[in-house]
C-alpha cells in the first residue's frame, strides 16, 4: 500500500497507530507523518486539523511509542 501512495505521489500521512514495517516503508519513501492522537477520532475532524495545522509531525522517538503500544494491542500473531 505504501509504495502505491509514493507511486501516486503522497508526501504526507497522518496515522494514530501503526506497525514497525509500515514505519520504515514510510521513512524509506521519505514521507511526512503526523500524528492524529491516540483516541477515536472522527476523518472530518482529522481533515479540520490538518487544515488548521494542528497535527504534529512525529519524531523516531514518539513513533517508537506508537509502534509499540499497536504491536500490544494486536491479538493475532505475525
Amino acid at each position: 500500500m505504501i509504495d502505491w501512495f509514493a507511486q501516486k505521489g503522497v508526501e504526507t500521512i497522518i496515522v494514530n497507530q501503526m506497525g514497525g514495517s509500515p514505519y520504515k516503508a514510510l521513512q524509506n519513501h521519505g514521507m511526512k507523518l503526523l500524528y492524529a492522537g491516540d483516541k477515536r477520532i472522527e476523518i472530518g475532524d482529522v481533515v479540520q486539523k490538518y487544515e488548521a495545522d494542528e497535527l504534529a509531525a512525529l519524531t523516531d522517538a514518539q513513533m517508537q511509542v506508537i509502534i509499540a503500544k499497536h504491536e500490544k494491542s494486536h491479538t493475532h500473531k505475525h
